[in-house]
């Protein structure tokens, strides 16, 4: 979120050097529980995924609660990316539709999983493009 911030206040508007920290930084409480347990699942095979929160409105209304409206961006990078993911599961879902997709069967966290083209399901009366 701060990034698309401060993409829109505009980037060379800050400082070519920010200022030194008067203090350290500390951790969240909940720092060593979260690496154990990311610990735990990479030796169980699993991966961490990445993505960026930008996502196109339709693919967040697949996954969104209908009492949710979606965060809009006023200046988005491209209209595929023009609201912040209402949950994570809209980036995971495209992360391993794109791997399926492109091969990448061993960077996927869906174990056992036949080859196969994943598409996002269609709403009630929505014809196929």
């Amino acid at each position: 979120m701060i990034e698309e911030i401060a993409r829109i206040y505009g980037l060379d508007k800050f400082p070519a050097r920010l200022p030194a920290a008067r203090q350290g930084a500390a951790r969240l409480p909940h720092y060593e529980a979260e690496t154990r347990l990311r610990e735990r699942l990479i030796g169980m095979g699993y991966r961490e995924i990445l993505t960026i929160p930008h996502v196109a409105e339709e693919r967040d209304a697949l996954f969104r609660p209908n009492n949710i409206s979606p965060a809009r961006l006023s200046n988005p990078l491209s209209e595929e990316a023009n609201v912040l993911r209402s949950t994570g599961i809209v980036t995971m879902a495209g992360a391993i539709e794109w791997n399926l997709n492109h091969g990448q069967r061993k960077r996927t966290p869906v174990r056992n999983w036949p080859p196969l083209s994943l598409e996002w399901p269609r709403r009630k009366g929505e014809r196929e493009h």
